[in-house]
C-alpha cells in the first residue's frame, strides 16, 4: 500500500514524491494508470481548489494497494491510522477519485462527496468525485 498525505498549503517536491512511492507506482498499479494519474494532475488540482474554497486542508493522493492485497483491509487500516493520528489529524482531508467503487471505499473511511463532475482532458471525459473527511471523524 502506498499513498501521499500532504498539507495542501505546501508544494510537494519531487524528492517527497519519490520518497512517498512514486517510483513503485508503475510496478504496483501499472504503467498506464501511473501515466494517467500524472497527466490529469492539473485539471484535478483545479477542481480541488474550487471545492476547498480557501480552507486549509490536507490531501490524500495516489492511494494504491497491490491488486493481490486489495480487500484485505491493509489500505483501510493504514489510511485511518494516518488520518486519525498523523501530522494532519486536525485538518480536513480532501481527495479525488475517478472510480465509483472507490467512492464507496472512501465513504466507509469517513469521507463524503463534496463534488461530482465530468472533467474533460482533451477529447476524453472523466467522471470525478471530490471527497472531504472532516478532522477527528469517527467511523
Amino acid at each position: 500500500c502506498t499513498f501521499i498525505l500532504r498539507d495542501m498549503g505546501q508544494p510537494l517536491t519531487l524528492w517527497q514524491k519519490l520518497r512517498a512511492g512514486l517510483l513503485k507506482l508503475p510496478f504496483e498499479c501499472g504503467f498506464q494508470q501511473t501515466l494517467r494519474l500524472l497527466r490529469y494532475g492539473d485539471v484535478i488540482e483545479s477542481e480541488i481548489a474550487k471545492v476547498m474554497g480557501g480552507r486549509h486542508m490536507c490531501s490524500l493522493e495516489r492511494m494504491c494497494v497491490a491488486p493481490a492485497k486489495q480487500g484485505c483491509g491493509i489500505g483501510s487500516r493504514l489510511l485511518v491510522e494516518a488520518l486519525d493520528n498523523g501530522a494532519f489529524k486536525d485538518l480536513p482531508c480532501i481527495l479525488t477519485t475517478q472510480a465509483d467503487r472507490n467512492v464507496r471505499f472512501y465513504e466507509r473511511m469517513g469521507f463524503r462527496v463534496a463534488s461530482e463532475a465530468s472533467l474533460f482532458f482533451g477529447q476524453e471525459q472523466i467522471q470525478n468525485w471530490t471527497m472531504i473527511r472532516e478532522p477527528n471523524h469517527k467511523r
